[in-house]
Formats: C-alpha cells, structure tokens, sequence
C-alpha cells in the first residue's frame, strides 16, 4: 500500500466519528420495549438518518487510539479526528513500541504531508469526497431497505429497540456505494429517547456485482458490522468495527478480515486545523496512552 492510501485508509474507517450513536449497555434487563414507539419502523429509520447527517455536520475535535487486528498482526494508532479532517500516528506493532526506525518513517511521513500544500490540499479533498460519499449512503438508508420491528424476546438493554432491515426491491443503487446496500441484510438497534443509531450488524446474503462483475465483487457470505459510543457531550464515535468479507477487484481476489477498537477519546479545541494537528503530533514522539500502557507492562 502506498503512503497516500496509508493517510487515507483510517478515514474510511473513523472519519465518521460523528456518523453513527451511542453503545451503552447499562444492563440487560428485559425491555418494555415490546411494544412500539407509536410510529412505522420505515418513520423511525428515517428520523434516525435525519439524525445521523446532522450529527455528522456538528463541529468537535478528538484524539483517540484505535487497535486493529488483522490475520497480519495487530496495530495501534493515535488518531486526531475533526468534522472534516482525519490524521492518524502508527504506535504500537503487535502490541510493542515502535522501533527507532520505525518511529522516523511515521515522522517523515506526517513531516511531508504538512510540507507539502499541493498534498494536503489533495489529502483534505480526498477526506471531504469520502465523507460526501458516506452522507449519500446515510440518506439513501430509509430508500433503499424495508424495516420492521423485532427483538420481543426479552434481552435488548433497556431504552434500545431492534430493527430488521433488508432490500427494498423498487430502490435502485446508481453509485457503487449505493450498490452495496442491495446486498445487505441485517439488525439496528436504535436508541428510543434520541433516535439515534447504536449498532447496525449486517450481512451480504447475495454477490454484490459491479461493472457486471468484471470490474469487481463482492461475495455473499460476507458480515460487517460496527457499535458507536458517546466521546463527548452529544458527540458520538465509532468504537468498534468488523469486516468479514472476500472481495473481488478485477481478477484479484481479497480476504478481509479485520476488528477494530477505539478508546481513550479526549475533546481538542473545535477549530482546530488539519496543519495544527500535525504539529501536534510532531510535537509528541511516542503519544499516548497506548504506548505508555505498553510499556508498562514489559
């Protein structure tokens, strides 16, 4: 992978941080949410997306760390997430501080994009492109699936109700984002109080096709799902993400299989700039709380 896909790739993944809601499992009680909240399961996704795309508009900015285990190993990265930028620092391989070595290449590499005006011009409209992208598929969600109530079995957290979600058979995807959802199937478990999404579970349960399957695929079977938790005020970030899936890219077939945790968030000042952040990071050699935790334990 190259190092602009490297300054990409964890945008995909947290920048959207404000995109999706809260996991707080108080308890599990049995839910007098048996009954529902007087509206259609369709109404209360739709309020719940209108909620997610203001959501993903609020201003803030955090630092956090996020584990990623993959069949390669493990990695853990220091991140500075704001409405519309996203950088991350490399700290931990396989649960282990860095090396001398290893420390520099972060270093220069974070030291050349904030030298470089042409590629952090290219690098902020890369990340507003993503996350126009992820806002079309927030609000393509209430068109492109059927819902209806479910989970009367006594075991959801108390102040959360369940959802099933699967195609809708009259929505058409144009964009290849938008082909992927009439693949899925799944779960939402949505807050009641706020209307707000707490963890979606889904699953492809047929080959998502694109350019006829030539240009690439996706493989039914494959499982993704991901839980959100409140970082701040009303601010609220992806804490947990996993993809299961083979994928397809011309004749180049993929395995992906990855699990993703994200802790220790703490709130920076909202305006924060992208040039700021990397200062900031330049500024600190071994960040973290991840890094110190490691150590520690040696």
């Amino acid at each position: 992978m190259t190092r602009g896909s490297n300054d990409t790739k964890r945008t995909r993944l947290f920048g959207s941080g404000s995109l999706i809601c809260s996991l707080l499992f108080l308890s599990c009680e049995a839910l007098a949410q048996t009954q529902s909240p007087g509206i259609s399961a369709d109404e209360l996704v739709r309020r719940t997306a209108g909620h997610e795309l203001a959501a993903a508009n609020a201003d803030g900015c955090y630092q956090y760390h996020f584990e990623e285990h993959t069949a390669r190993g493990s990695e853990t990265r220091d991140v500075l997430e704001s409405r519309s930028w996203s950088v991350d620092r490399l700290v931990l391989k396989n649960a282990r501080p860095l090396t001398a070595a290893e420390q520099r290449r972060e270093e220069q590499r974070l030291q050349c994009l904030a030298a470089n005006p042409t590629r952090l011009q290219v690098f902020e409209k890369e990340q507003s492109s993503r996350k126009k992208r992820l806002q079309t598929i927030i609000a393509a969600f209430p068109q492109a699936f059927s819902c209806q109530y479910d989970g009367e079995d006594g075991t959801l957290p108390q102040g959360l109700i369940r959802l099933k979600f699967h195609p809708n058979p009259r929505f058409v995807g144009r964009s290849w984002e938008l082909r992927l959802l009439q693949g899925m199937e799944g779960i939402l478990l949505i807050e009641a109080d706020d209307a707000r999404l707490v963890r979606m579970e889904a699953t492809f349960f047929r080959d998502v096709e694109f350019g006829g399957g030539i240009l690439g695929r996706i493989d039914r079977g494959g499982s993704f799902e991901f839980e959100q938790q409140i970082v701040g005020g009303d601010r609220r970030a992806i804490t947990t993400l996993a993809l299961h899936f083979n994928k397809h890219v011309l004749l180049a077939k993929t395995r992906v299989d990855s699990v993703i945790q994200a802790s220790g968030f703490q709130c920076l000042p909202a305006d924060m700039t992208l040039q700021q952040g990397l200062k900031r990071f330049l500024k600190q050699k071994q960040m973290t709380v991840a890094s110190q935790d490691a150590g520690k334990s040696q």
